[in-house]
């Protein structure tokens, strides 16, 4: 790994890529920890910097992945660290955090890293992509490289410092802890799943014109797929052994009906004992599936056209782009679960992505409670300027776009909302304390900010327009 980063300091004219810690899996690792960007402290120029992704330094980030690890069990020599930025690409600092603005370069050369990255882990199993740029990351890579990408199990995450409530409401910082939380938990089940344990080091994957009998004997990442199917195969058996050995048969799935296949839990057993036509006991089992669990998000009792309907309503739009995201990925691991039905060698894959549809489901249902909230907060906010003879283009509201000037003449533009994404700003949630800092502020207005300096209020873009302008 450290080899890597020599070459590709070499390669970026003497960038700064920070080295590999020695403490992590190096290549036998199984779980890929992407995150960002390297952090002050992997400098050792910086004050206590140590020049290496560590989970030992001094600093939040390092302490808070320590805590995620001890407390799922996942052992640091089980997995590696990475980011998807290696180098520093162009940065700003703002509202005390730094906001990446890579180039196309940035993205080119990032994107072939991680490739180089990925070729030497043969046994990765699971990554686990910490924030919005090692979401977009992945997808780069499995898109430009898919056969790295096979078979790898990928769980989305937060920034460990993602729950940061300077700038999320309360809600947001018990939702993105938990989720986190969560992700790291969903890595250390996979990773301790017998099927994922069985793996002998001095076995290679097979190149996939070979016999599934011949021993592999290259590494070949293409094959990483075919290979997982094989370690099933063998669990199979295994299986199989142990239910022949009790006297017991072997339970198989069995092809189910047509229907929605989203949300439905892991199959049971069902055993029935009658009599054969030769008056001898019979026992049978088989695997049936439990029917469905919904998970659907709650109806929206809340409807878009409001008592006050809206000239127009940009936050309703983000939400309805957030929201049919998430359903176009529910959509996708419905058709991928139906793939997995009726085999029981991808039991396992079954599982993995019912449970991916239920946490969809549940950002679903979150996403739907922040837009109920925010319309009924809207239509107060109307009421208001109504009441004071105020538009709602000149105050700051929810939805509504700031941009702040700070001391140094640099300006910053965020949208005030309790979304996670925005399709085009940064996103501060109203609730935070800097977005209360922020509320009915109007141009030419000074804030403080949370490093206990100011700044001054430039524009606003109004997030939805229902009163008539007057002042």
């Amino acid at each position: 790994m450290n080899e890597l980063v020599d070459q590709l300091r070499e390669e970026r004219g003497g960038a700064f890529v920070p080295y590999v810690a020695p403490t992590y899996g190096g290549v036998n690792a199984r779980l890929l920890a992407l995150l960002q960007d390297p952090g002050p402290k992997t400098n050792a120029d910086n004050h206590n910097g140590s020049g290496m992704l560590c989970i030992e330094n001094a600093d939040p980030t390092a302490e808070r992945y320590k805590a995620l690890l001890a407390g799922t069990g996942i052992d640091v020599c089980d997995i590696q660290a990475w980011n998807s930025f290696p180098w520093q690409p162009t940065t700003t600092v703002r509202r005390g955090h730094r906001t990446l603005t890579p180039t196309n370069e940035d993205v080119l050369h990032a994107t072939d890293a991680l490739a180089r990255v990925v070729e030497l882990l043969p046994r990765l199993r699971v990554v686990l992509l910490h924030g919005v740029q090692a979401k977009a990351a992945w997808p780069r890579l499995q898109l430009a490289y898919p056969e790295l990408a096979a078979g790898v199990r990928v769980i989305d995450s937060w920034h460990p410092l993602a729950a940061n409530p300077a700038y999320k409401s309360q809600a947001q910082v018990e939702k993105y802890s938990r989720e986190i939380e969560e992700s790291f938990t969903m890595a250390a089940r996979h990773l301790r799943d017998p099927r994922q344990m069985f793996h002998d080091t001095s076995i290679t994957p097979a190149p996939a014109d070979a016999g599934t009998d011949e021993p592999p004997a290259t590494n070949d990442q293409a094959s990483r797929a075919r290979w997982r199917i094989v370690t099933r195969k063998l669990g199979d058996l295994r299986d199989r052994y142990a239910a022949r050995s009790s006297d017991e048969p072997a339970p198989t799935v069995q092809q189910q009906s047509e229907g929605p296949p989203a949300n439905n839990p892991p199959p049971s057993v069902r055993q029935t004992d009658h009599t054969g036509a030769d008056g001898t006991a019979v026992t049978e089992q088989t695997v049936v599936e439990t029917p469905p669990a919904d998970h659907r998000p709650p109806p929206d009792d809340v409807p878009t056209s409001t008592p006050n309907d809206a000239d127009f309503d940009r936050e309703i739009e983000q939400y309805r782009i957030a929201e049919e995201a998430l359903l176009a990925r529910r959509r996708d691991l419905a058709a991928r679960m139906d793939e997995c039905r009726g085999s029981r060698e991808r039991l396992e894959d079954y599982q993995q992505l019912s449970e991916d549809d239920r946490g969809l489901a549940a950002r679903l249902a979150d996403l739907g409670r922040a837009k109920r909230t925010y319309l009924k907060q809207r239509d107060l906010a109307a009421d208001w300027a109504k009441r004071n003879g105020v538009s709602t283009d000149s105050r700051a509201f929810r939805g509504s776009i700031v941009t702040i000037e700070y001391s140094d003449g640099e300006l910053d533009t965020f949208v005030l909302t309790e979304r996670d994404t925005d399709t085009e700003y940064e996103t501060v949630s109203h609730e935070s304390g800097f977005g209360q800092s922020l509320k009915l502020v109007q141009v030419g207005d000074t804030v403080d900010l949370v490093n206990s300096q100011q700044a001054r209020v430039t524009a606003i873009q109004p997030g939805f327009r229902i009163s008539t302008p007057t002042r």
